[in-house]
C-alpha cells in the first residue's frame, strides 16, 4: 500500500512511504501517485510565497506540465538551470557560469538524426500564403551589453523569407545572412545588424561587401581594400565615341556602328570596342587637339605618373594622316588616346576624314586597372 504522509522532520515536503508514521528523509519507495480528475481538471500544483505556481494537467489528447502563473519555466540538470522556456515561448539553454549551452536533434551528439524546424504558421484567407519579404524563420545571435545584459537587437541573423508572394503553386524562397558592422559607443548594442549575403531561390549568391580570398583580410567595398579581396564583379555594354582632348566638340558627327563591351573582375576592366564613321563636320574645333576615344565604362585608378591602359588596334583605316595604331589610357581619366606609329605621338582630330564618307574605322581591346 502507498499512502502520502507529511513528515515532520522536514516541513513543506511530502514523501511517499509506507504505513510507517514517519518515512526516512529521502527514503525511496517503490509505487506510482495516481490522481484521478476528468479532462482539464487540473493535477499536481505547487505555489510558493511568491506566486509561482508550476503544475500538471490533461485533456483527452495531451498531458501538460509547466508553470501555470506567469513565470518561466526552468529544467534542472544536476541541480542546475540548464534549460529556460520564458513567457514568451522562447528557449534559452544556459549553464551555471552563464555560458551558453547547446541544443542537439538526434540521438548522438554530432549524429544528424533529426531536424529543427522553424515555422511560419500564420493562417491566410487568400491564395497568397506569404506575401514577398515575409520572414519565413530566423536564427538571431546575442551577446551581452556592457552591464551583462541581453542586448535589444541581434548581433547578427540568418533569415528566410518569401522570394515573392507564395500560393500553393509556388513558394520560392531567399536565404539572407546578416552581421552587425563594427562601430563605438554604447548605442552601438541597439544598432541592427546589415544584410551582408544573399542566396537567391535560384541559387544565385549576392554579397554586399566583396569575396575576401585571404583569412588575414576583413575588408570589403566601402571599407578598405588590398590584393586578396574580390569587391567587384560585372559585364556589360559601353558606347565609344570620338572626341577632342581640348576645345570645342565636333560640331556635327554621325556614325555608322559604335559598339562596346566590357568585363570587370575586381579593379580590372577589359573593354572591346569598334567604331567607324559616316559623317564628320569639325566646323570650329581645335583641329591640333589629340584625337580620343571617350565613353570607357569606368575611369582609370588615379596614381600620378601611371598609364593604366595600353593596347595596339586590330583595324585602324581611312583617316586623312597619321592612321592610330595603338590606344593609351593615362591614370584618372575615362577617355584614351589614339597614337600612331612605333612612336608615342598622337593622332590628332585634324588627321581625320571629314565629310559624308565611311571613314574613321577603329577596333581594339585592352585592359586597364579602375
Amino acid at each position: 500500500m502507498i499512502t502520502i504522509k507529511k513528515n515532520p522532520e522536514t516541513v513543506g515536503k511530502l514523501k511517499v512511504g509506507t504505513s510507517a508514521a514517519t518515512p526516512a528523509d529521502g527514503e525511496i519507495i517503490a509505487g506510482k501517485v495516481k490522481i484521478d480528475a476528468t479532462d482539464g481538471a487540473g493535477g499536481l500544483v505547487h505555489e510558493n510565497a511568491s506566486g509561482i505556481k508550476i503544475g500538471t494537467d490533461s485533456n483527452t489528447t495531451t498531458g501538460y506540465i509547466g508553470t501555470i502563473s506567469n513565470h518561466p519555466l526552468k529544467l534542472l540538470a544536476n541541480n542546475d538551470g540548464k534549460v529556460t522556456i520564458d513567457t514568451s515561448g522562447e528557449i534559452h539553454t544556459l549553464g551555471a557560469t552563464n555560458v551558453s549551452g547547446n541544443l542537439v536533434v538526434g540521438a548522438t551528439a554530432g549524429v544528424t538524426k533529426g531536424v529543427i524546424q522553424i515555422a511560419n504558421n500564420t493562417h491566410h484567407a487568400t491564395n497568397v500564403i506569404n506575401a514577398s519579404g515575409t520572414i519565413l524563420g530566423a536564427y538571431a545571435f546575442k551577446g551581452s551589453d556592457y552591464a551583462g545584459q541581453s542586448v535589444a537587437a541581434a548581433e547578427a541573423a540568418i533569415t528566410a523569407v518569401a522570394a515573392a508572394d507564395q500560393t500553393q503553386a509556388s513558394a520560392a524562397t531567399d536565404l539572407l545572412f546578416w552581421t552587425k558592422p563594427q562601430s563605438g559607443g554604447n548605442s552601438a548594442m541597439s544598432n541592427q545588424p546589415i544584410e551582408r549575403m544573399r542566396i537567391s531561390s535560384t541559387g544565385l549568391a549576392t554579397f554586399s561587401g566583396g569575396i575576401a580570398f585571404s583569412q588575414t583580410n576583413a575588408s570589403g567595398t566601402g571599407i578598405t581594400s588590398d590584393a586578396s579581396t574580390l569587391s567587384h564583379y560585372e559585364v556589360g555594354r559601353w558606347t565609344p565615341k570620338y572626341q577632342a582632348s581640348a576645345g570645342n566638340d565636333f560640331n556635327a558627327i554621325t556614325y555608322g556602328f559604335q559598339d562596346g563591351h566590357y568585363v570587370r573582375v575586381g579593379n580590372v576592366c577589359t573593354v572591346t570596342a569598334h567604331m567607324r564613321t559616316t559623317n564628320v563636320d569639325q566646323t570650329g574645333m581645335t583641329t591640333s587637339a589629340n584625337l580620343l576615344v571617350g565613353g570607357l565604362p569606368f575611369p582609370a585608378a588615379t596614381v600620378t605618373g601611371t598609364n593604366y591602359g595600353f593596347g595596339a588596334l586590330s583595324v585602324g583605316t581611312s583617316y586623312a594622316g597619321n592612321t592610330p595604331t595603338t590606344i593609351k589610357l593615362s591614370e584618372g581619366v575615362s577617355a584614351a588616346n589614339l597614337q600612331y606609329g612605333n612612336s608615342n605621338s598622337n593622332t590628332q582630330v585634324g588627321n581625320m576624314t571629314v565629310g559624308s564618307s565611311v571613314a574613321n574605322f577603329i577596333g581594339f581591346q585592352f585592359t586597364y586597372q579602375v
